[in-house]
């Protein structure tokens, strides 16, 4: 039977093609499904100068109001601290601050960045005082190949054996991604800056030096139903925060942070088994907590228990500060 209708036929038949290449797309990218949230916007008021210790804070804000979380893009000029955005200066340079938000079921994520100039290194050590440099690592069977990691550095009297000024950055090896290489840069930081705590110990041969991320000593749970003591001591108050008392929550957890070295009389000599065993972390900010436990990294023969997740300390290592003067 003769077409009636060829015109039409052709016109259908371009029609249908074109919805055809609209849908599928002979050769073109995929259209990802729209996100129905709502885009939010970081932003940074003018920070102000760092001050004589080279301290200063970025404010970010988040246009959705939802809190923003700080990471410096350039650790060898600068630390932040993750929650507060305090800014240390540690060199000469330009500090660069990144704010982020990861969203929620309303917001989409944002993040921005901050520029902060520092106009002279770090302060040079008083006559008679040496800076020192130190790492130490636990290593967390739970979280590999991500270690918790500290690295800083701190001041010591080479005529009276003073130590002080214990500073540097904590790693978070739960927040390294599954197929990571384990390396400090893949990790979020927390920054101590705080030294509360500094404890001769004679039988070992050196000094306990504690440092922690706000001004007090306020970590782990102090309550006796948690085998809490004073509210920080390595061990103790089965890793819960500071605030839980037995399953109740007394008040908000302060969200603190340590980590405790150890410097031998000669700072420079290899720590021994038993100084080893002595240094000891304890994490309760949100980025180092599972639920209501904060990650701890302890020498279970020493201390009585191990980390949190069964972290505990395999190295320590004191060198001097090349970049400081004498």
């Amino acid at each position: 039977m003769k077409n009636r209708c060829p015109k039409t036929a052709r016109r259908l038949n371009v029609v249908f093609a074109a919805l055809w290449l609209a849908a599928c797309g002979a050769d073109g990218p995929d259209v990802p499904a729209p996100d129905g949230r709502t885009a939010q916007e970081i932003t940074f008021p003018a920070p102000p100068a760092p001050d004589a210790n080279g301290r200063t804070q970025a404010l970010a804000r988040a246009s959705s109001g939802l809190p923003v979380v700080y990471e410096s893009r350039t650790p060898q000029v600068c630390e932040v601290d993750a929650l507060s955005g305090w800014v240390q200066m540690r060199a000469q340079g330009v500090c660069i601050i990144l704010a982020r938000q990861s969203g929620d079921e309303q917001f989409r994520p944002a993040q921005a960045e901050q520029e902060i100039r520092a106009a002279a290194p770090a302060p040079v050590p008083a006559e008679g005082v040496r800076r020192y440099t130190v790492q130490a690592v636990f290593h967390e069977p739970d979280t590999q190949p991500f270690d918790s990691i500290f690295i800083g550095s701190f001041e010591r009297d080479e005529r009276t054996g003073e130590i002080r000024n214990l500073h540097g950055a904590l790693s978070q090896s739960m927040t390294g991604a599954a197929n990571g290489t384990g390396a400090w840069e893949e990790m979020s930081h927390v920054t101590l800056t705080h030294t509360l705590s500094v404890l001769a110990d004679d039988a070992a041969g050196g000094t306990l030096v504690t440092v922690f991320r706000l001004p007090t000593t306020n970590t782990l749970s102090a309550s006796p139903r948690d085998n809490g003591t004073d509210g920080w001591s390595p061990g103790s108050g089965r890793a819960l925060y500071y605030g839980y008392d037995g399953g109740a929550y007394t008040q908000p957890n302060p969200g603190n942070a340590y980590v405790r070295i150890f410097v031998p009389r000669d700072p420079l000599a290899p720590l021994n088994a038993q100084q080893l065993a002595r240094i000891a972390y304890a994490d309760c900010t949100p980025e180092g907590m599972m639920g209501d436990v904060c990650m701890t990294g302890t020498d279970a023969a020493f201390y009585g228990v191990s980390g949190s997740m069964g972290g505990y300390p395999v190295a320590q290592h004191i060198a001097l500060d090349s970049s400081a003067a004498d």
